[in-house]
């Protein structure tokens, strides 16, 4: 199955309808990202489309399970604004709002360059390597091809960018303002630019309730859609540990979650 064909099927059996300039920004996270001529087996061919899905996937299913948790009844869960965030989270590793194709694919390979390099553990010295020579070295280009690739990136995104930490954080602010440029409902802008926010708040910028338009700044609400935020957040991290295999069981999932510590810890009530 093709990937426009997996991501068709997802938004139908989730009932969720997405304008096409946001559906071929999701698509284009699954190019080809990586050099030409490197040679890379399927399943460690590294792919932001396929993290996507499975983030989407493990959103669906942890919703799923606190909806039929009792003693958890008494809070709101924001299902299908949880769950379309999730698909959107990481739409920003496609540039800022307004990017041409060209330099969209551009952000792609360099997002990429995180996902296939072991250096490229957020923990490591990796992230503060300047820019132009990790492109150069990972995308196998000249320092002076990787300056211009870089120019054409700080172009759209407006402001100076000099290390590898320096695009990655770029991502969150991305997401947001395309989101809000294709006029996406604001909960679901709220949930999808807060997926790094607990563990990585010095890092990132969510969008404020003030920032939002039309968003219903309520007590119960913000409540609601912050907890679908941790959801999503301990998603992505759940996806980000595990093999990237496109795993789409519910249960398969389900067995994997209940030995993940951050989930362990969230259905406890220890954050």
């Amino acid at each position: 199955m093709s990937s426009r064909e997996t991501l068709e099927k997802f938004l139908e059996q989730n009932k969720i309808s997405l304008p096409p300039i946001l559906k071929e920004r999701l698509l284009l996270l699954d190019k080809p990202q990586i050099s030409e001529g490197e040679e890379i087996s399927p399943e460690e061919r590294p792919n932001n489309f396929s993290h996507t899905l499975d983030v989407a996937r493990t959103c669906a299913v942890i919703a799923s399970m606190w909806e039929k948790t009792n003693e958890l009844r008494q809070y709101v869960i924001k299902k299908r604004e949880l769950i379309l965030a999730a698909l959107l989270h990481d739409i920003g590793k496609t540039g800022p709002s307004g990017t041409d194709p060209k330099t969209q694919e551009i952000w792609v390979k360099s997002f990429s360059i995180f996902n296939k390099s072991k250096e490229g553990d957020k923990q490591s010295k990796f992230p503060e390597t300047p820019a132009e020579e990790a492109l150069a070295v990972h995308l196998k280009i000249t320092l002076e091809d990787a300056q211009r690739l870089i120019l054409a990136m700080e172009e759209g995104l407006g402001k100076k960018i000099e290390t590898m930490r320096d695009i990655y954080n770029s991502h969150v602010q991305n997401t947001a303002d395309t989101l809000l440029e294709a006029g996406v409902n604001p909960e679901i802008i709220f949930i999808a630019s807060r997926h790094h926010e607990i563990t990585n708040h010095h890092s990132y910028t969510p969008l404020g309730p003030g920032e939002l338009p039309n968003f219903e700044s309520t007590p119960q609400n913000i409540e609601a859609l912050e907890r679908a935020a941790r959801i999503l957040e301990i998603a992505d991290q759940f996806q980000a540990s595990v093999t990237r295999n496109g795993n789409s069981d519910p249960q398969k999932i389900l067995k994997r979650l209940e030995t993940f510590e951050p989930f362990k810890e969230f259905l406890d009530g220890k954050e």
